[in-house]
């Protein structure tokens, strides 16, 4: 049996008490792990599900940070940044994309943004761009992550992620996995419709998903999903998402069982 698996580090419970976070974000799956990740290293966290209602709560309300999702449906995190900009807003925004490009990042910074933080996160990583954008050091980074994904998952394959070692992270973990068949299921009905742009919005938030809850390959296998639907490519879609249903199965296989490893 291949087990993937990846190990990583936690920041301290305190790293960021006190702030106050305000996290947009469409994608309901991302808004929990973040705000489970920075409540954990001390923060109060907020969250908006898309850019009207962030703009609302930062004009209301008081936030020490604001990380921005740029690609929101209605008004996006782009907008929303020039809008809060335009009138007066002085506090650091950060965007939080799953586009890595340098024109990504570029667009993010013109908009308004003072950073970009690009989707899949290491979570230590989050905490200390948090701490630093926020005008306070951050914890030290000691990379411990190490993951195989050099082989597609079989029906014997399981995938395991390192939130399964974190108690405190359980309970979006578990929801995260349970709606794995539902992202299929929509998957699937938009691509059997030919609705390219469709797949492709869907295969962009599993992006950044995948690796956020601690697994890579899922990932890995979304950004070719995204791409093939970019390009209109519909047996590459089918190619993709095919892929993708094997890895669901393997984190479903994987979900709540021990994972075996040869590492010591």
């Amino acid at each position: 049996m291949d087990v993937r698996r990846c190990t990583t580090d936690l920041p301290p419970a305190d790293t960021l008490s006190g702030l106050r976070v305000l996290v947009a974000d469409d994608a309901l799956a991302n808004r929990l792990l973040v705000r489970t990740i920075l409540r954990r290293a001390g923060a109060e966290v907020a969250t908006a599900g898309d850019g009207q209602e962030a703009i609302e709560m930062a004009r209301s309300q008081s936030y020490d940070l604001i990380l921005m999702d740029i690609q929101m449906p209605e008004l996006n995190g782009h907008e929303a940044t020039r809008l809060l900009r335009r009138g007066g807003y002085t506090d650091p925004i950060v965007a939080l994309t799953a586009d890595t490009t340098a024109s990504a990042r570029a667009a993010s910074l013109a908009s308004g943004c003072d950073g970009h933080l690009a989707k899949p996160f290491d979570r230590v990583t989050l905490v200390r761009q948090v701490a630093e954008w926020a005008g306070r050091p951050g914890p030290a980074v000691r990379s411990t992550d190490a993951i195989d994904t050099s082989r597609s998952a079989r029906q014997d394959h399981v995938l395991h992620s390192p939130l399964e070692e974190h108690p405190s992270f359980a309970k979006v973990l578990d929801d995260f996995v349970a709606g794995l068949p539902r992202r299929i299921d929509a998957m699937e009905a938009a691509l059997a419709d030919r609705r390219a742009d469709e797949v492709r919005r869907l295969a962009h938030q599993l992006k950044g998903t995948g690796g956020n809850y601690g697994y890579p390959p899922l990932s890995k296998a979304a950004v070719a999903l995204e791409r093939a639907a970019g390009d209109g490519d519909w047996l590459g879609q089918r190619t993709a998402l095919d892929e993708l249903v094997s890895l669901c199965g393997a984190v479903l296989r994987g979900h709540g069982t021990p994972a075996e490893t040869d590492r010591p």
